[in-house]
């Protein structure tokens, strides 16, 4: 995703990383330096392994008012703004990437695919499930979003296709137009070696070593993973690709699985006010075999849509789609390992747990 930003920046457009701006107090790490904006020395240390455009002499210059927040985070939804830009890859290349950046250290890619986490750097306290789950309700959950905002789904291997096209697309996303020659001296400026530049600049710098750029292929997955790897991802993919090619479609199919084994009827009916009635209703089935997982669903796609989504009340239209999409996908899923594994396991009493204190905490 950092090329993009760095295009954008390149093209004049403010672009602001959320953790950088958490990190500035909730307020803007951009500061005014003459006639144009610079980063504070916080953003500035942590980007410049990213984006080259930040190793350019004098400040930067950006047109009108505009300004677009990037990060893999979910809770950017509570304050979508106008329009919200989805970059995706396919989750083979996109999980095995940062599996090569961030944990190839520590342990094999099997046992990496297989480890539950609540990816604490870019989720807020979610999954408890593995890397393919968590891309595929990380999709799930912006496409929803899609259905209440503007929103375009980039594609890593579109953008390499049609790297002018894709930017023309995001722009006029954004409300705004270049001229095709600007944009492509911004793609020239964002390549991987500017990004590889920019890494070692910055790594002779700050005297440490960190991969940050890494030149990505279409496919990779055809010589990164082995047949284990390529079955562990056969589910996950398929159901990735039916949300890409049509959502209502997808999301019909899994609810037609899920009704008979839904013993809330939440499904046809429509989702609950809020998370109490969710956590209330737990005990009338939870004692019933056949029902235990179901409600521990429940529990579960309550506590993703009231981390995600700001809140217990389900009332507003997105949280209650975002509900009956995560419970659905929880009850589609019952017979897959990973998922059968988090509502049988510990951090389903966990999330309980968070839900009572999140319900408890809210005024009468």
């Amino acid at each position: 995703m950092a090329w993009l930003v760095n295009v954008l920046l390149e093209l004049g457009i403010r672009t602001t990383h959320w953790g950088t701006a958490r990190g500035a107090g909730g307020g803007s790490p951009w500061r005014e330096c003459g006639d144009g904006w610079t980063l504070d020395e916080p953003a500035l240390s942590l980007l410049k392994w990213h984006l080259p455009i930040l190793h350019h002499d004098g400040p930067l210059r950006f047109r009108d008012g505009l300004e677009v927040v990037w990060e893999h985070r979910l809770d950017l939804a509570r304050e979508p703004g106008e329009a919200v830009i989805l970059y995706l890859r396919d989750p083979r290349d996109a999980i095995h990437s940062l599996y090569r950046r961030d944990y190839a250290h520590a342990l094999g890619y099997h046992a990496y695919l297989d480890r539950p986490d609540v990816w604490p750097d870019h989720f807020p306290n979610l999954f408890f499930l593995p890397p393919p789950e968590t891309y595929l309700l990380f999709t799930l959950f912006w496409l929803t979003v899609g259905e209440t905002v503007p929103l375009l789904t980039v594609t890593f291997e579109g953008m390499r296709a049609d790297p002018v096209g894709t930017v023309r697309r995001v722009l006029a996303q954004l409300g705004q137009t270049r001229p095709d020659d600007g944009i492509v001296r911004a793609l020239e400026r964002s390549s991987f070696h500017a990004a590889r530049q920019a890494m070692l600049r910055t790594s002779a710098e700050q005297g440490t070593e960190r991969l940050t750029a890494t030149k990505g292929e279409v496919g990779e997955w055809r010589t990164t993973h082995d047949d284990a790897a390529l079955a562990r991802f056969a589910r996950p993919l398929a159901r990735f690709e039916a949300l890409l090619a049509d959502l209502p479609a997808a999301e019909a199919t899994w609810q037609a699985e899920a009704i008979p084994r839904d013993p809330f009827g939440w499904l046809e009916e429509g989702a609950p006010a809020n998370l109490a009635a969710v956590l209330d209703a737990v005990p009338a089935v939870a004692g019933r075999p056949a029902a235990q997982l179901s409600a521990h669903a429940a529990v579960a796609a309550g506590w993703f849509t009231a981390q995600a989504a700001g809140g217990p009340d389900f009332t507003p239209p997105l949280p209650r789609r975002l509900f009956l999409r995560f419970y659905a996908f929880l009850l589609e899923g019952l017979d897959s390992a990973p998922i059968d594994t988090l509502l049988r396991s510990r951090h389903i009493d966990r999330i309980h747990g968070l839900c009572r204190e999140m319900v408890g905490a809210m005024p009468e």
